[in-house]
């Protein structure tokens, strides 16, 4: 099953995200370039330093939570609520055609190849408002990112395919996803950076989207970028 192999996937993500990985790249920070006269040290101005390639790529692993509409497509037999009862519990009967809230914790790794390029993959898996769904994807993802300050802004396109159950007795619908995204996000120190995604799919099952993440870094901000 799809879903299997997409948890299977995100154990493997969150390991190999981990591990140190060998860079064929330079980032370099700015630091001073200090200049030696009168038998001490004066630092002139803020400079590139000399180039030096640090012992790994930058590596982003962002954790979060995505809600999204699901539009049920008109020839699925599935149970979706034209009434509710307490608590907006759907009670049923049901039509195709219903637009399904979902909400799902998505898993995604990058690793910049290149100043301000990066690329990976992603998983989510979650479940629509609707008794007995649930909903996995997995994605590649390609982006740039780029930092103002203690603020990074990245633009990113993930394409992949997701499964769509709309209740428990559904055998789940398999599309191809296409989905331009924007993302900002802050960062808290050299490790941690906090952040929001919109975006919207290629897809007569959804529209537009929004979450927020958590991102853990394995370099400082400025050799990530």
């Amino acid at each position: 099953m799809i879903r299997t192999s997409i948890l299977v996937s995100l154990v493997v993500l969150a390991a190999a995200s981990s591990q140190a990985l060998a860079s064929p790249f330079g980032y370099y920070p700015l630091r001073s370039r200090v200049f030696w006269g009168h038998g001490r040290a004066r630092a002139l101005a803020l400079a590139p330093a000399r180039p030096e390639r640090p012992d790994r790529l930058p590596v982003q692993l962002d954790t979060g939570m995505m809600s999204r509409t699901i539009i049920v497509p008109g020839d699925a037999l599935v149970a979706i609520p034209r009434t509710t009862g307490m608590g907006g519990t759907p009670t049923g009967p049901f039509l195709p055609g219903y637009a399904s809230r979902s909400y799902a914790a998505d898993l995604q790794l990058t690793v910049g190849f290149m100043p301000h390029l990066f690329a990976g993959i992603e998983g989510e898996f979650g479940r629509l408002n609707v008794s007995g769904s649930n909903l996995a994807g997995g994605y590649g993802v390609v982006g740039a990112r780029f930092g103002v300050g203690p603020v990074s802004l990245t633009g990113e396109i993930a394409a992949g395919i997701r499964e769509v159950r709309y209740n428990l007795y559904d055998d789940g619908t398999v599309s191809g996803i296409v989905e331009p995204r924007v993302r900002g996000e802050l960062w808290l120190n050299d490790v941690f950076s906090v952040g929001a995604i919109a975006g919207s799919a290629f897809s007569a099952q959804s529209s537009w989207f929004g979450g927020a993440f958590l991102a853990v870094h394995n370099l400082p901000r400025a050799w990530s970028l």
